[in-house]
Order: structure tokens, then sequence, then C-alpha cells
């Protein structure tokens, strides 16, 4: 990743992401060969079954018949399940047909999700994984996406896991280690065996030495020699309180004379000096790899208890997949408040800390329930503002901004003043979260600047979304050109058609408020399309305006049976048809 002008927590929240998604691939993975080892077993099991001189007459199963196709296995495995419940009160063969029972209990819900299922989720996450590439200039991943395609699936998803693994890898904040010994040749041990990548050791000679030394930089290892007969070895329980998330590790030289109960609980593993070299290193891996997992994974903030970014993303994914249905809108700021560095430098990390707490607290009392809020760094928040258009979010933010102008802030003096920063961005549908972030996060800069407003948004995106946008459909170049001029005139966003059967795409890519159509055209006419339009469950509120030359009761009837809003005959007064319109625009 080159993109060398980015914040580096965007890039924080971006390998958090990719971690995520690794997750997400493994579970594909294993999913996929789960199911292909099910359905082996289940073969197995049948043909068993057929051979069997009792049991493929019970369950009517014999070579003659053939077994049921890989799409029917499911479905014929549970029957048989069923048909093992009812021999099993017969008592013919009960411990073979209980192991059987138990065998099938096993593999049908893995049998109940095909590849298909599999694959379509990998399907989804391509695109994802790719744009957010490009937004941070990830070759590496971009180079094995585009290297993959004409590779069986399985081998499309190692190839991506791996591409992943090494941006994981290569990205990875270093971590630390403590040993803590006073014997140098113990020390010399592990420094030749224990070489990871990302992982820095520091030496400590007493545990009194560790806690300051943990102090400064929290360990995510400690590997400490302990003799039994030697108390100043054990880690005193200020230690332990001191390196509450890091893991413990244990070296004695005699693990048979070594009695286990003074050993403090704290301790996660104990072992022997002689298999040091075989497996403290995978012992050492498995455990940077756990405090890596829980890093990446948490999902919410410790201090105000609001959800962390990679907890936001999944409310954002939820709230982009609902908006893209209903076709409403989105907005996201972000927001920084400017004075913290100040009020941390000038009293201290701990009133600094409940300062932000306070912020929190009348931030989530200033906005709606439906809104969401989460603390992305020190000093910076993400607002997700659903149902909202950038009007109303800048409105929420400028009364927000407004009010705690007013309050009195935490530390009863006014320079400290909670005053923030904000850039505020519209959502499109086929935005990722990296994407509108970095937009959101470009716009606050912006706002920082001085002279600037404290809330910057893009002019464009309120002016647009104000405009309702018509859409046109006529076969008539000159009516399409006719409308087009009077709809724009009004300050109408205007898209036109030709042909009935782009109508749905056009009304799944962008917002729509109103539609006018003709009746007669070639091809599919305005009946079938006002007819595919009512079909679709999120177009039931989108007023349809048929124009049209014919006058017959039967014609009228049957537009507004199908759903019409309004019928207006041809030739029209364009007047006339802006005052209908807007009648459904309000």
């Amino acid at each position: 990743m080159s993109n060398s002008h980015l914040d580096p927590e965007l890039s924080d929240i971006y390998l958090e992401r990719l971690a995520v998604a690794h997750q997400s691939l493994q579970h594909i993975h294993r999913d996929m060969r789960d199911y292909q080892k099910a359905v082996q077993a289940a073969y197995k099991i049948l043909e068993q079954l057929r051979v069997h001189p009792q049991l493929a007459g019970a369950l009517s199963l014999s070579a003659a018949i053939p077994l049921p196709s890989e799409e029917e296995l499911p479905i014929y495995l549970d029957f048989l399940s069923r048909v093992i419940e009812q021999l099993l009160k017969s008592g013919l063969e009960p411990e073979l047909l209980r192991r059987i029972r138990q065998g099938l209990t096993f593999l049908l819900p893995r049998l109940w999700t095909p590849p298909e299922y599999q694959l379509k989720a990998f399907a989804k996450l391509k695109p994802t994984l790719r744009k957010g590439a490009q937004i941070f200039d990830n070759q590496v991943l971009l180079n094995t996406l585009s290297e993959i395609e004409g590779l069986n699936p399985e081998k499309q998803i190692e190839q991506v896991m791996a591409g992943i693994q090494s941006n994981l890898v290569a990205y990875e904040p270093e971590e630390v280690g403590l040993i803590v010994a006073s014997s140098m040749p113990f020390v010399e041990q592990i420094l030749m065996f224990c070489t990871l990548p990302g992982l820095y050791w520091q030496v400590c000679i007493t545990w009194q030495e560790a806690i300051q030394t943990a102090m400064i930089t929290p360990p995510a290892l400690v590997v400490f020699q302990w003799d039994p007969t030697e108390s100043q070895t054990f880690p005193t329980p200020e230690a332990l309180n001191k390196m509450d998330n890091a893991d413990i590790l244990a070296v004695t030289s005699d693990f048979s004379t070594t009695e286990l109960e003074g050993l403090p609980e704290r301790v996660d593993q104990v072992l022997e000096l002689k298999w040091l070299p075989r497996f403290l290193p995978r012992l050492l891996r498995k455990s940077l790899l756990r405090q890596r997992h829980l890093s990446h994974h948490r999902r919410q903030d410790f201090l105000t208890g609001l959800p962390s970014p990679l907890g936001i993303s999944h409310q954002f994914e939820q709230l982009q997949n609902l908006i893209s249905r209903l076709k409403a809108p989105l907005s996201m700021a972000v927001l920084k408040l400017e004075r913290f560095k100040l009020v941390e430098k000038e009293q201290g990390p701990y009133l600094a800390s409940q300062w932000l707490k306070s912020f929190a607290q009348k931030l989530q009392g200033a906005l709606r329930k439906t809104d969401h809020i989460s603390r992305w760094s020190p000093d910076r928040f993400i607002l997700l503002f659903p149902h909202t258009p950038m009007a109303g979010a800048l409105i929420a933010l400028e009364k927000l901004q407004h009010g705690l102008e007013q309050d009195q802030p935490f530390l009863n003096n006014p320079e400290y003043l909670p005053a923030f920063s904000a850039g505020l961005t519209q959502v499109k549908p086929d935005m990722i979260f990296e994407e509108a972030l970095l937009d959101a996060w470009q716009l606050m800069k912006e706002a920082q600047t001085p002279g600037s407003s404290p809330v910057r948004c893009r002019a464009e995106d309120i002016t647009s979304e104000s405009q309702p946008h018509i859409l046109l459909l006529d076969d008539d170049p000159l009516i399409l050109q006719m409308l087009r001029f009077v709809m724009s005139k009004q300050g109408f966003q205007v898209t036109q058609l030709s042909d009935g059967n782009q109508i749905l795409d056009i009304l799944a890519s962008k917002p729509v408020s109103l539609v006018i159509m003709d009746v007669k055209m070639p091809g599919i006419d305005g009946f079938e399309v006002l007819e595919m339009i009512r079909k679709q469950r999120e177009f039931d509120e989108l007023p349809v305006v048929m124009l049209t030359s014919l006058k017959g009761e039967e014609h009228i009837a049957r537009g507004f049976e199908l759903g019409a809003s309004d019928y207006l005959y041809k030739p029209f007064s364009p007047s006339e048809l802006v005052i209908r319109i807007r009648r459904f625009l309000k």
C-alpha cells in the first residue's frame, strides 16, 4: 500500500477490514471442504448399507437402484434418518442403526449448504476487496485478484487468502515480547529459536524491571524462566495486573519435579526447557496471531462503549443493503474534536478521557436514536445518518455544533468547549465503507483549514438531492425533447428513455421521484412497463403518470387497475402536466 498521503488510521481501518475478510474467506473455504467431505462420507455410508444383508432390504437399498444425485442427497438422507428412527423401534440392528443415525445427524447440516452458497458469498466479496485495494493502492491484492481468473473456485479463495495474509503480515504493527530471566544462556536460547516477523523482544532481569517496561509499551507476550525453588522468579500480582492482555508462558528446567499448585492461574502455558526449540516457536506464533485477531476484531470502544470503526462498518453494510432496496438516502460524517490534544496536554490523560466520555454522552443525546455513532480514534468520531438527506444531516451537525458551543464544558473552562470540525458526504449505493470514510475524512481535513466552515460538504450533493428526479419514457423524440425542456425549466433532474426494457435497470441504479411514460410504444407498451414496475415491491409508492392518445374507458380503467397514479390525454398542456406532477412531489 503506497498511498502515503492517507492518514495512518485510515490504513489501520482498511487492515482491520482485510482481517475480517480473511476470516470470512476461511469460513467459506472450510464450508466448501466440509461439504465435499460430507458428500464422500454420505455415499460411503449408502454403499455399505446397500450390501448389508438385513438393512438393505429394510431401507429399500439395492445395487439395482441408483444412488441419489448430489443435489438430492440431503433430502434423501433426511428421509433415511426418519426411516431409521422407525427401524430402531423394531429392534433390528440397534447398535449399527444408532451409529448410522449419529453419522447422518452430523452430515446433514453440512450438506444443506452446497458450494453454490459459498461461491455467491465469495463473488460478492471480490468487488469489495478490489475497490478497497484500488483506494489504498494495494498492488499485492490487486495482482492476486487479476491472477486468479481461470482457476477453480477453491484455488481462487486460497490465493486471495494468501494475498490478504501477506498484507496483514507486512503492515502489522510490531508487537513487543518480554523475556524475564537472569540467565543469559536462557535468553540467548529464546532469541535464537524465536525470531518471528513483527515480534520485537525486550529482556528484563527482574519482574520490577518488567513492570516499568510494560507501563511504557504493553507486551503481547511474556516468557519467563521459572524455578520453583527461587521465589524471585515468580511473577508478582502487580506484574500480572500490568500485563493483563499479554499471553504469559513459563519455562521450567524439569517438569516432572514441578508442582503446578504454586503457579499463578494467570500463566497460560508451561513448557519444559528441553522442548523449547521444538514447541516454543509454534506456541508464540499461535499466541501472536491470537493477539492480532483480538485487536482486529474489537467491535466496541473500551472508553465510551460506542462501536469501534469495525463495529460501525458492519452497521454501514446493513444500512447500505437497506437503503439500496428502499432508495432512501444515507449520509456519513467524520467529526474531529479540535481541542482534545490541548485538554490532554494541560489536564492530563485521565481528565481528557473523562471529557471524551462526557462528549460521547452529549453526542448520543443530541442525535436521533436511529443515528449511529462510532469512536474512531482518541479525538475522532464517525456518524451515520440513515434515511437522512445531506441537507438534513448538515442541519443536525450545525445544531450539534451550536448546542455544544453553548453548553458548559466538562472542565468548567470556556477554553475547552468541545468544538469540532466535520466532513459530511452522501453515501452512494455502490460505495464501500472505506470509500465513504475516505471521502468524509478528506472533507473534514478541508474543514480544518483556516477560515473554512467547521462543517464541510459538497454543494452539488445537497443541490442534486434537493431536485426531484423525473424519468421520461416515450418513443417519440420530439415529445421527449419537449418534456425534457419543460421539466428542466422547473428545476427537475431528468433522465429520458425510449425503450421500456431498460426502466428497471434505471430505477435500480438511482433514486427516481416520478415516472412519466407513453402508453403506445413499439415492442413493450406502457401498460406492460407499468406492470413490471408494480411487480417490484420497492416501487409500490413510486408515482407513475401515463400519457396517451387512447381515450377509451377500458384503457383508462386498465391503467388505474395496473397502478397508474394519473392519466393525461395527448395533446396535453405542459403547465397542466407540471401542476399534476407537483401534486405527487409534495
